[in-house]
């Protein structure tokens, strides 16, 4: 029995290509942090990320900061 993996949602950029076996990185509040290593990259687009880790399922958005600031701005 597969037991459920916790996700985190986090808004930013990740440094692509992402690959399999090595941990992803993102930048959140002007800082670099990295991931466990990616085992499985479930959906990528243009304004999101999806994949998997041994213990979470990342899922990044990256348009959220940019939406928020144009709002404000209209």
């Amino acid at each position: 029995m597969e037991n459920k993996k916790r996700s985190i949602w986090r808004y930013g950029l990740v440094k692509l290509p992402l690959e399999v076996g090595s941990p992803a990185w993102y930048c959140r509040d002007g800082f670099w942090r990295k991931t466990e290593a990616v085992e499985k990259i479930i959906e990528t687009a243009s304004d999101y990320l999806i994949f998997e880790s041994k213990h979470y399922r990342y899922c990044f958005e990256y348009q959220r900061d940019e939406g928020v600031v144009l709002c404000l701005a209209a």
